[in-house]
């Protein structure tokens, strides 16, 4: 694996023993909420779009799915570059599935439901305190999460604004399917505190520590960021014209301590780094969401 295209924050220097995403978290196209996975506690809950609130961190790609014939979830190893890095999809029960290149195994993930996605690094709020998840993008979700890339930059004029503001669904699009319904999200922009932009640069540089472990062929690491989630249960399926063949950038740099150290540091190095709408991915506990923060901001 290649090494990760971010430079290291890490004061200590040392990445954590243990994925640092504490729930993993996915958009659900039928009802337009987000299911939290409790890593801890092994549970899964549902809160409203409009309840969610996050920070983007850093990114990479895989691929996930469940195929309700088999039975059998799905879920693969963590990439940066789709064009150049094999994905490996394996089951539930660990068995590999297929591996290759995205457009190479793209065909055959099909029929399985197993679609790419976009592995979200991101700051929350649980309960007052910052935490790590990891959001699941995949299919309209990850096409408007990356139409809200772009209309960031347009409006910013930066290209890793994205990492540098809370994000929460301001709007669902009911859409339709031949008898499919479903929803797709409008991100929109949420301020962030000053206590906020100073917590997600340290989860940040959290993130950027167990990544570089990870795509430098740590077994841990690998071990960590790879352990399945528990196996998903059947749900509607949410069917969308088939988007064209993901084009990934590197994974991206991470929201920074405060802006001006954002501005300054990042904005070159970010600046080949942009997610595209093609590349631009269970779960945290229902009553842990907390909307308050300094200055009465959401995040």
């Amino acid at each position: 694996m290649s090494n990760l295209n971010v430079p290291s924050r890490n004061s200590e220097g040392a990445a954590p023993s243990e994925h640092p995403s504490k729930f993993r978290i996915s958009f659900k196209g039928d009802t337009g909420e987000w299911e939290i996975y409790n890593k801890a506690t092994k549970e899964k809950s549902r809160v409203p779009s409009e309840k969610f609130v996050f920070m983007p961190l850093i990114r990479t790609s895989g691929a996930s799915g469940y195929y309700q014939p088999a039975q059998m979830g799905y879920w693969s190893n963590e990439i940066q570059d789709s064009r150049s890095e094999v994905l490996e999809v394996m089951g539930n029960d660990k068995s590999v599935f297929v591996k290759g290149l995205w457009k190479q195994i793209k065909e055959k993930c099909n029929e399985r439901n197993i679609s790419f996605i976009a592995n979200l690094y991101v700051a929350i709020k649980v309960d007052g305190a910052y935490a790590i998840a990891v959001i699941e993008l995949k299919t309209t979700a990850l096409v408007a999460f990356g139409d809200f890339s772009k209309s960031l930059i347009t409006l910013t004029g930066k290209s890793n604004a994205v990492y540098n503001t809370a994000v929460k669904v301001g709007g669902l699009t009911p859409k339709k399917n031949g008898s499919v319904n479903y929803v797709v999200p409008t991100f929109v922009a949420v301020p962030v505190s000053e206590g906020g932009m100073i917590e997600s640069g340290k989860l940040a540089d959290t993130c950027i520590s167990f990544l570089e472990a990870y795509f430098e062929g740590s077994p841990e690491a690998e071990q960590q960021a790879q352990a399945p989630v528990q196996q998903q249960q059947p749900q509607a399926q949410q069917q969308v014209p088939t988007q064209q063949q993901p084009q990934q950038q590197p994974a991206q740099t991470p929201a920074q301590a405060s802006s001006q150290v954002a501005n300054q540091n990042f904005a070159q190095t970010a600046a080949q780094q942009v997610p595209t709408k093609e590349d631009m991915a269970m779960m945290y506990g229902e009553g842990g969401v907390d909307l308050g923060s300094d200055d009465d901001l959401p995040f």
